[in-house]
């Protein structure tokens, strides 16, 4: 809130490089939310995509490099899958308090700044609307719900696959299959 306030020093910098005008606020608006809800929840998703990647063997970019894959092409088919699972926990980590987030659009986003955990907390607590608050709080709970049922029954169906291939890759390998 402070370096968004008309008067902080992101404004004036932002103000004395031409780059906005006057009558410009970066404060009590959608912008703001996003800008600070992005700001609070980036280390939370920067934690699990670093630990995929920690655990990533970079030789296999180095194979696409020899095989005439670009660095793009090789980035996007080799890495980008090789830490899909730490893609997801981020994603996740980051949808289930971003939905429930009341604190950033009351402080930041003024009356333009609703979310539904926002609606939630004004619904039990200013208008005392305790089953439309129950309600939202359901809807809420679904909405978080449904991306991990998905996520689960994709994990099962992975770790189901993942057995049944391996004794063939090993043998195919030149192992002894058990």
């Amino acid at each position: 809130r402070v370096l968004l306030h008309p008067d902080g020093f992101l404004r004036h910098a932002l103000l004395s490089l031409g780059l906005i005008s006057d009558d410009v606020f970066l404060l009590n608006n959608i912008g703001a939310v996003i800008v600070v809800s992005v700001y609070t929840c980036l280390p939370f998703a920067i934690l699990p995509i670093y630990a995929a990647a920690e655990k990533f063997n970079f030789s296999l970019i180095e194979a696409a490099r020899d095989l005439g894959a670009s660095r793009f092409k090789a980035f996007c088919s080799i890495f980008i899958p090789g830490i899909k699972r730490g893609i997801y926990t981020a994603i996740m980590v980051v949808f289930i308090p971003a939905m429930g987030s009341y604190a950033i659009p009351d402080l930041v986003g003024g009356v333009d700044g609703e979310m539904l955990g926002n609606k939630i907390a004004i619904r039990a607590s200013a208008y005392r609307n305790l089953p439309e608050a129950a309600a939202l709080a359901a809807m809420l709970s679904i909405i978080i719900t449904i991306p991990i049922i998905i996520a689960l029954i994709r994990q099962r169906r992975s770790a189901k696959n993942a057995p049944a291939n391996a004794p063939a890759a090993k043998n195919a390998a030149g192992g002894i299959a058990k």
